[in-house]
């Protein structure tokens, strides 16, 4: 049979990224998930990635709950292309999948393989692929720093890998799955039909979601879990914020794990993109001009135990969500910043999926649940292994991508794929 393959991995973001830089199997092919599709309708998402995706182009997946909506990404590279922090170190000790890893030396081991690929700037935000020229972005806000990975860097990531090991890809969706004779064939969005001998699921929680549901009848919806903050809009004048808040970080989350600031300082956010987005207009002339004068305004995500939330998705294309009310450990941050001079003048959540630390995957299936790995080992006798977000319990609060990337070869490693 042509259409014949050792392996197949679907999906192209960053834990795909991770398995090529792994997989042994001969024949491989790797389904990306990447295809334009227009969309009339009005479609909610982050205003980080609505800025680069005006025409919807690659959204897809889309579920629908009042104003908000949840998606999978559908170009290569996936959200790993949106996010400044996809190469950020996670420390060790606060990384809740470190039992996966059989000590600190190890887990390092993996990080730094994977660092041996890309040029890294230690202890900051950013990364370049070595041999690719990249822009640095027009829009990013790069807090105190000044140099900054464009928004492509995955995906260039990703084209490098499949030319230098020579292996076939294709840009289109996965349709459905099913088994026959103990063999696997996966249905292309084009009707095509490939017969392949084991699978890696890298498509993103959603994106594998929607798979399993064309793919499995049984299913009658699936939940998962996403790191919603809390929003802080902070006013002061203390240059220093940083440092400031560094020192309380020290007394509140020593005792508790689950615990994250992510800062943005407003006057380094590119005016293009204020205007985009208060306006949703774009001026590519101001690209290079700092909001300046906005230098006293912060703003604070706050990661803590309650702000999981779950969701519930369906197969009509609907979703809800059950979130936790504030707790007493971010009521008792917003004591202290009050106490020194530090104004918050709103306090919101994060809209339910805008997290994107969407984790711990589960199917609903004769009113019982079972997580997506068990359900994989299931249904393609281990032939069948997820190495995204999709299959963690939890995941760490911070930046995490990296974390989720050496998870992800160090399972194939000992599955052999």
């Amino acid at each position: 049979m042509k259409n014949k393959f050792d392996l197949t991995i679907i999906g192209s973001g960053p834990c795909s990224v991770a398995a090529l830089m792994k997989v042994k199997s001969k024949k491989i092919l790797v389904i990306t998930g990447q295809e334009k599709i227009k969309i009339n309708e009005k479609v909610n998402i982050h205003p980080k990635i609505d800025f680069h995706e005006k025409n919807k182009l690659y959204i897809n997946d889309i579920y629908k709950n009042n104003n908000v909506n949840l998606f999978s990404s559908s170009k290569i590279g996936g959200l790993g292309n949106y996010w400044g922090q996809g190469c950020q170190h996670v420390d060790f000790k606060k990384l809740y999948q470190k039992k996966k890893f059989g000590s600190e030396n190890e887990y390092l081991k993996y990080i730094n393989y994977i660092y041996s690929f890309f040029q890294v700037e230690r202890n900051k935000e950013t990364f370049i692929m070595k041999n690719i020229n990249i822009k640095p972005s027009p829009i990013m806000n790069n807090g105190p720093i000044k140099k900054k990975t464009e928004l492509r860097t995955f995906e260039n990531a990703f084209k490098y890998l499949v030319n230098k090991k020579k292996i076939k890809y294709l840009n289109t969706k996965v349709k459905n799955i099913y088994k026959h004779k103990n063999k696997i064939f996966i249905i292309l969005n084009n009707l095509k039909i490939i017969e392949t001998n084991k699978i890696i699921f890298a498509a993103n929680t959603i994106g594998n979601t929607n798979i399993m549901f064309n793919s499995d009848k049984e299913i009658k919806f699936a939940s998962f879990q996403d790191d919603c903050p809390w929003l802080l809009y902070v006013i002061s004048t203390n240059k220093n914020f940083k440092f400031f808040l560094k020192k309380y970080y020290s007394v509140i989350g020593s005792n508790l794990n689950q615990f994250f600031f992510s800062i943005y300082n407003f006057s380094m956010i590119k005016i293009n993109f204020l205007i985009f987005y208060f306006f949703r207009l774009s001026f590519k002339f101001l690209n290079k001009i700092n909001c300046s004068f906005l230098f006293f305004c912060n703003f604070i995500q706050v990661w803590d135990k309650n702000s999981i939330v779950k969701i519930i998705i369906y197969r009509d294309k609907t979703f809800e969500t059950k979130e936790k009310k504030l707790s007493k450990i971010l009521d008792k941050l917003i004591s202290l910043f009050k106490m020194n001079n530090l104004y918050i003048i709103k306090k919101e959540k994060t809209k339910c999926g805008y997290g994107f630390h969407y984790h711990n995957l589960q199917f609903h299936i004769h009113k019982k649940k079972i997580n997506f790995e068990d359900y994989l080992k299931k249904k393609f006798n281990g032939k069948a292994i997820c190495v995204d977000g999709s299959v963690y319990k939890k995941i760490n609060p911070g930046p995490f991508t990296v974390a989720l990337m050496a998870l992800a070869q160090k399972k194939i490693e000992k599955i052999g794929f």
